[in-house]
């Protein structure tokens, strides 16, 4: 078939739009021992508007005569290899508009939709953007069931705590009860929530723990103050089915800083 056929088809395809080399491959598979339609899918380029269509058919007509004939098809693909390589240095209009991957986040980021977007901050957005250490990063990315479970397990370990009693505490120290509580920065605020706290369970003290953007920062508080005056003042409120909450803004003031073992056995022979 000659290439007038092709490029005909080839400009009545879709009016304005472009050419990829899936279309050449599906819809004009029956020109596929055209020279054209042979140079068109051995360019680099994916997409072709018609213009450079054109441009690429009258450069091959400059450049050699064709030939259907089968003892020159050797010959015709020396010539085909040959013409892919200067068509590939040719600057054909809007170049880089045209083989650019539109799905691509490098395309796409500079569309108004994009731009135009409200985008929130996440927790985890919020970690990073304040320098935060790898390890505390990876512990922000887990969810909410293995963050708590790990998280304990850290607080328990680092400050030498012994195993738990029962189901209705966490750790112990010194025969002390202890509940372990840890939580992960809001997005975007200096605040958290430590949750599911329960009035019945079987503990003196409870331990607040918060992931800081390089290490845990610790609180300490006895429970007969968590669980008596911190609720009639209507600090720690209720949860629901699991249990009883409360802001770190709201009841920072009355918690003691925990840095290390020694801090917290003190903290509890002058709370006790």
């Amino acid at each position: 078939m000659s290439t007038n056929k092709l490029l005909n088809k080839l400009l009545s395809y879709e009016k304005d739009g472009l050419i990829d080399k899936s279309v050449l491959e599906t819809q004009f598979i029956e020109y596929k021992d055209d020279i054209l339609y042979k140079v068109l899918m051995k360019l680099k380029r994916l997409t072709f508007t018609k213009k450079q269509i054109q441009y690429i058919n009258l450069h091959l007509s400059n450049k050699i005569e064709i030939s259907r004939s089968t003892e020159d098809t050797k010959k015709d693909d020396n010539d085909i290899d040959n013409l892919t390589d200067g068509m590939n240095k040719l600057k054909l209009e809007n170049d880089k508009s045209n083989t650019i991957n539109k799905l691509s986040a490098e395309y796409w980021k500079n569309t108004s939709s994009y731009k135009s977007a409200e985008y929130k901050e996440t927790q985890y957005d919020y970690y990073k953007k304040n320098n935060s250490a790898a390890e505390v990063l990876r512990l922000v990315n887990l969810e909410s069931k293995p963050f708590g479970s790990i998280s304990e397990k850290i607080i328990r370990e680092i400050l030498n705590l012994s195993n738990r009693t029962s189901s209705q505490n966490d750790a112990t120290l010194n025969n002390k009860k202890i509940e372990i509580k840890c939580a992960r920065y809001w997005a975007g605020k200096n605040d958290c929530v430590w949750q599911h706290l329960e009035p019945e369970h079987d503990y003196e003290y409870a331990l607040f723990a918060l992931l800081d953007f390089n290490g845990w920062k610790v609180w300490c508080i006895k429970k007969e103050l968590l669980m008596g005056e911190l609720r009639d003042k209507n600090i720690v409120t209720y949860q629901g089915k699991q249990g009883w909450w409360v802001r770190k803004s709201s009841i920072e003031q009355y918690l003691k800083v925990i840095n290390n073992t020694d801090e917290l056995v003190e903290f509890m022979k002058d709370a006790h």
